[in-house]
């Protein structure tokens, strides 16, 4: 059977009924939901909740229950809406916990259940502890970006799966994040002024914090002199017409190889958690391609993590005459028996309806039979009510 499985927010599901909606996705034939887990903070339109429409996550929350003594500093804060069930749940018999309800829910319908899990982009924490996130060329702290290459952070990210996998019937998990955050797509109002972006990307998106700065020494790189010469590069793209290609720089593949070898470390001690938690889990990853990104920048290297992962998820083509060739990008990368797929559900992906139907053909076409849909609670209601339509 093929996989169609949705991104859900435990607000939207805990707003507009768990049963009603989990109802209604199940008869559009949607056989999965990927609900979050542990979630960046984030202003949002939400076009169809009866609630919230303009919702803020003010901070970078989870939607499970924390023990305690599996983490470190590094202790995540539960989310609005899971507290506002825990309360309202009070004196009346049934589950306070909102995630053990939605998969009791989820598995009365036979449908899959995979925690949704943002790891190291985590304004919260990252401001409470600056000492952890990524420090570009100019040692300025990206406070929504947690470092993937100290202890304190991998022990994070892994206490989460660990609470997870024992206190919940779940199919697996969707990782997100879990690489190194870069310099865009942040936390607050962004105002990267220049048509040079990708560029100032490649150059201000690395880290330089002392962990990255001591990692970079061990594999013989000589730190102090690339981080100069990457801030002189930065300085360049951003005042200048200047050609100046960060990929030229003599030490540049050789940091962002440090940088592999960092995440293929974190995905490993992940997959010791899976593997052992004694459950038939999977481990999903989101592989980020959007408008030509680099998932290598980021230390991502599919082909290596390849040994870790169950499924990847590739994410996403810009429209449906992109869809093929985005396939064909991402086969680059991934094996053809691993690869589900997504489809943005949202402006300017899809703009009409049947535009949706598009993406389906296209995936049909070629070869990709499971496929992630984005997002519940961001697509309006007349999307969402073609998605039954498209899946019938």
């Amino acid at each position: 059977m093929n996989k169609r499985t949705i991104f859900i927010y435990a607000w939207d599901l805990l707003d507009e009924g768990i049963e009603p909606v989990l109802n209604k996705l199940k008869e559009m034939g949607v056989t999965g939901i990927a609900v979050t887990a542990a979630y960046h903070s984030g202003k949002f339109l939400l076009p169809h909740n009866p609630h919230r429409k303009i919702y803020y996550h003010p901070y970078s929350s989870v939607y499970y229950n924390v023990n305690t003594t599996k983490y470190g500093q590094l202790l995540p804060r539960t989310g609005e809406a899971f507290e506002q069930h825990r309360s309202a749940s009070r004196g009346t018999g049934t589950s306070g916990d909102l995630l053990t309800l939605i998969c009791h829910h989820a598995k009365a319908l036979q449908m899959e259940v995979y925690a949704w899990v943002v790891g190291f982009h985590n304004s919260y924490l990252g401001e409470a502890f600056p000492e952890f996130t990524v420090r570009n060329a100019f040692g300025e702290s990206y406070r929504h970006a947690l470092c993937p290459a100290h202890k304190e952070t991998q022990q994070y990210v892994k206490a989460i799966l660990s609470d997870l996998a024992e206190g919940y019937d779940l199919d697996g998990f969707v990782l997100e994040s879990f690489d190194y955050p870069g310099m865009l797509h942040g936390d607050h109002h962004e105002l990267i002024c220049s048509a040079r972006k990708d560029e100032l990307e490649r150059l201000l998106g690395l880290c330089f914090c002392n962990q990255c700065m001591a990692n970079a020494r061990a594999a013989g790189i000589d730190a102090d002199r690339f981080r100069q010469e990457i801030a002189h590069a930065a300085e360049t793209v951003a005042n200048s017409r200047e050609p100046v290609t960060a990929t030229s720089l003599p030490q540049y593949m050789q940091f962002i190889q440090m940088r592999e070898d960092t995440v293929d470390a974190v995905f490993a001690q992940c997959r010791s958690i899976v593997d052992g938690s004694g459950k038939p889990l999977q481990m999903l990853s989101t592989l980020w391609m959007a408008y030509g990104a680099e998932p290598g920048l980021y230390g991502m290297n599919p082909r290596r993590l390849d040994r870790y992962i169950d499924q990847w998820v590739a994410c996403y083509p810009s429209s449906a005459e992109d869809t093929v060739p985005f396939v064909d990008r991402a086969l680059q990368s991934v094996p053809r028996h691993k690869l589900a797929a997504g489809v943005r559900m949202i402006e300017p992906e899809i703009t009409a309806p049947e535009h949706l139907d598009g993406y389906l053909n296209a995936y049909a076409k070629a070869g990709v039979n499971d496929l992630f849909f984005y997002n519940y609670g961001l697509a309006s209601r007349e999307i969402v009510e073609r998605l039954g339509i498209s899946l019938e």
